[in-house]
């Protein structure tokens, strides 16, 4: 194919339908002809009028040089295929339930490899996505405390019995907190028996 109209040889003016470029533009086969390039002849070689230049290559010591990072375009877009329901869900699963869009900006800027060059697109609501989204209501905070003097509210918690035993050989333990001044007395007992002697 080619664009240079001089180039073909027993051209033949004829409409062979269109071409579909990389860059998702189309262009009119006008005819086709032969091309001569030294003793070699390339036959039936469409003329397109208003083609892109996809590559352009020089010649040095019998080797064509092909820059595949000069590709030129008409368009700034880049046709993507669109990928299946269960593709889009898996690779939205495997990458930690990330958003879709992150995920399409991830293929468009070539950022992760091994991504398919597809366009991902979200037919559902993730169930693992929406439970992770749902927070409980906050406890509201109390304007008016319970207590307004020492000793009037206390809070107990008794532990054990624990692994590792104390010097003293006590396992477990009571921990007394003064709602009021937040004053706090820890007792080690051999048992939980004892707790009520303490607090007596």
């Amino acid at each position: 194919m080619t664009g240079n109209r001089a180039l073909l040889m027993n051209f033949v003016e004829k409409f062979l339908g269109t071409v579909r470029f990389g860059n998702n533009d189309f262009a009119v086969i006008d005819g086709y002809g032969d091309v001569v390039i030294g003793s070699m002849t390339i036959k039936k070689v469409y003329y397109v009028e208003d083609g892109v230049d996809l590559l352009t290559g020089d010649r040095s010591s019998n080797l064509y040089t092909i820059a595949l990072n000069e590709v030129a375009s008409n368009s700034s877009s880049c046709p993507l295929a669109k990928a299946s329901s269960s593709q889009s869900w898996l690779w939205h699963q495997r990458l930690s339930h990330l958003n879709f869009a992150t995920i399409n900006n991830l293929v468009k800027n070539n950022l992760v490899q091994g991504l398919p060059k597809m366009k991902f697109e979200k037919d559902h609501l993730c169930s693992a996505c929406e439970q992770g989204k749902i927070h409980r209501k906050h406890h509201k905070s109390k304007t008016v405390f319970a207590s307004n003097k020492p000793l009037y509210l206390l809070h107990m918690d008794l532990c054990g019995p624990m692994r590792v035993q104390s010097i003293n050989g006590k396992r477990y333990v009571l921990v007394v907190v003064d709602d009021y001044s937040r004053y706090t007395w820890v007792f080690f007992l051999h048992s939980k028996d004892e707790a009520s002697d303490v607090i007596m």
